[in-house]
């Protein structure tokens, strides 16, 4: 999976890196970019899902620490609030719910719910359990509420 360690993160935020390997930032716009390799526009103000100021607003209030790949389609992004709560997004590349489901209520309200001791509790699980489905959040919500 892609949570980085200290030695991870300088090697990515080097900005001599080549574009696929680097990571704009820790934000969390910048990790969903970083995932597909810096190759897609999909985070971009110009494929008009969001504007620059919401762009701008979700990297700077939610703070990515790496993802988990479920498959070659879709990855779980790992996020941190102001808070200090845990989040995921979940991004499938072929759907769009990523933006009404994920990103549009994180510009309202923080989405993140979780501790760190539900995040190691969580981690285990999505790895171990690939059950890729939409709703695939549901699952982790459940996990998470039973500890």
């Amino acid at each position: 999976c892609g949570i980085f360690s200290i030695s991870e993160l300088e090697y990515h935020l080097d900005s001599s890196r080549k574009k696929y390997e680097h990571l704009t930032d820790m934000g969390l716009l910048h990790m969903l970019e970083f995932v597909w390799g810096n190759n897609k526009d999909d985070f971009k103000s110009s494929a008009g899902h969001l504007t620059q100021d919401q762009i701008d607003y979700l990297n700077q209030h939610y703070t990515s620490i790496g993802y988990i790949p479920l498959d070659d389609n879709v990855y779980l992004v790992i996020y941190f609030d102001s808070q200090q709560r845990f989040g995921v997004v979940w991004y499938n590349q072929d759907d769009g719910v990523v933006y009404d489901d994920y990103l549009e209520p994180l510009l309202e309200t923080s989405q993140a719910q979780y501790g760190l001791c539900q995040l190691l509790a969580v981690i285990p699980f999505i790895t171990t359990n690939p059950l890729f489905e939409d709703k695939q959040e549901q699952h982790i919500a459940d996990l998470a509420d039973s500890n």
